[in-house]
């Protein structure tokens, strides 16, 4: 019988060198992926809120005919949100938090336009929505770190359409 002895080319792993070369391989397509992600989660944040925004501004309009009375739907550029207030002029000190949204870091309430096409981009703005849902017809623009998004809401039809428009 033969004394069976091993080599060290019989010992089967991987040598530190080709750990080191394997984990370094890893490390940059991990950083290649995760910079190339960061512009595709600012359009999606971006898109996110002017879906939900939307939505927001359909909801107040909802309940103003629910409830069957006035709403007082404001844009307050200087902090970022939009909130719905039973008065006019009421800041959003007053407001509950289900009756405001706020938008996400780095997206900005750039103007809003008004069906005139007077641009709006300063201070607190009120539109009233009457207990019928009628509103003014006016657009949101949202302002991101590549796009700019621009909400239409349609009055008269009570419909609202986003679109986008790319900066680079």
């Amino acid at each position: 019988m033969k004394n069976k002895m091993k080599t060290h080319r019989d010992l089967s792993g991987f040598t530190l060198l080709e750990l080191i070369c394997v984990i370094s391989i890893i490390s940059i397509l991990f950083g290649v992926v995760v910079f190339g992600m960061d512009g595709f989660t600012a359009s999606q944040r971006l898109k996110t809120d002017a879906r939900n925004l939307a939505a927001f501004v359909e909801a107040a309009r909802n309940q103003a005919i629910m409830e069957n009375r006035r709403i007082y739907l404001s844009y307050d550029m200087q902090h970022n949100i939009c909130y719905c207030a039973d008065q006019p002029g009421e800041t959003t000190d007053n407001i509950n938090s289900d009756h405001r949204y706020v938008l996400q870091k780095k997206i900005t309430l750039k103007e809003v336009r008004f069906g005139d096409n007077r641009p709006e981009s300063n201070g607190v703005f009120q539109i009233c929505i009457s207990s019928l849902g009628d509103i003014e017809s006016h657009d949101i623009v949202l302002e991101g770190e590549n796009e700019i998004m621009e909400i239409k809401i349609n009055g008269i039809l009570g419909t609202t359409k986003i679109l986008s428009l790319n900066l680079e």
